[in-house]
């Protein structure tokens, strides 16, 4: 009996382990906004050290994801951590409708980068206003895999009616 209810448990465990959701304001007044994706700043969880190569690895793993969902993408090459009033800087800068901003832990197993929180925000250049917000927390997920995985979930709520 006792190992049954282990088995359970371990089962729930890595069902409901991670949990990513995406929230959107008006998801039809989206489609065709150009934004520019600045600011996913990726820091590791016990020293917080900035993480420049993993946030630009989740940058452009999102990439595919937002133009899915219609959005026209600026792409921001900058190798430094962003603070979103700069991020709302070089977005006006660049004429864009919105900026992507964000931020996540990163843990490290055996050498290997897992995400344990990440958390984006679409806001409006002109109100500052937030669109979107997605989020991912739970057991570790790759960096390329919380980009699919938050990915995936905009674009399954941009496409809603």
């Amino acid at each position: 009996m006792n190992r049954i209810v282990a088995i359970i448990l371990l089962c729930s465990a890595f069902a409901f382990g991670c949990a990513t959701k995406v929230w959107v304001k008006n998801p039809s007044q989206l489609k065709g906004k150009k934004i520019g994706v600045v600011g996913l700043n990726l820091f590791h969880e016990k020293t917080q050290e900035p993480l420049i190569n993993l946030s630009q690895t989740v940058t452009e793993g999102l990439y595919p994801y937002l133009h899915e969902a219609g959005f026209s993408v600026v792409n921001f090459k900058i190798n430094e951590i962003v603070k979103e009033e700069d991020a709302f800087k070089i977005g006006d800068s660049l004429n864009v409708d919105y900026v992507l901003v964000g931020s996540g832990a990163v843990g490290f197993t055996l050498g290997d980068p897992f995400i344990h929180d990440f958390a984006i925000k679409l806001i409006n250049i002109k109100t500052r206003e937030v669109e979107l917000m997605g989020t991912f927390s739970g057991a570790g997920v790759e960096p390329i895999g919380v980009a699919r995985k938050v990915g995936k979930k905009i674009v399954k709520r941009i496409s809603q009616k």
